[in-house]
């Protein structure tokens, strides 16, 4: 599939890495229309959670990467700064007061795949 995509839109992939915000996906959407969708989504979760609430997402590393911009109150154009490996895990503190934002206590546990460094993410587009 990588061999594929470098061979039929190289520049459009070239793009992705270098401004990944002003790349619009064949038949699909740019990063901005998914990091507002995949806030929403977010927040609407939070919204739901209740004292001692476990809950877990699962998503693709792009979203993860727009709700980790967002949390950490950086563009979503910041997206390559974040690494998310397949199977990766992600822990969002939430806080019942609505004047202290999420905290990320941990980013991107790979450990219990096998390995202590992270190679899941080595071939991402």
């Amino acid at each position: 599939m990588e061999a594929e995509i470098r061979e039929e839109w190289p520049a459009q992939l070239k793009n992705w890495h270098d401004k990944p915000e002003e790349v619009i996906m064949p038949e699909g959407e740019c990063i901005k229309d998914v990091s507002e969708r995949s806030v929403e989504a977010f927040d609407k979760i939070c919204l739901s959670q209740k004292d001692d609430d476990q809950t877990l997402i699962v998503a693709h590393d792009a979203v993860n990467k727009t709700l980790i911009c967002n949390i950490l109150g950086i563009n979503y154009s910041n997206i390559w700064m974040i690494k998310q490996g397949n199977g990766g895990i992600t822990v969002i503190d939430l806080f019942n007061n609505p004047n202290k934002p999420p905290v990320i206590s941990a980013l991107n546990i790979t450990t219990h795949l096998g390995g202590i460094l992270d190679s899941t993410a080595s071939g991402a587009l």
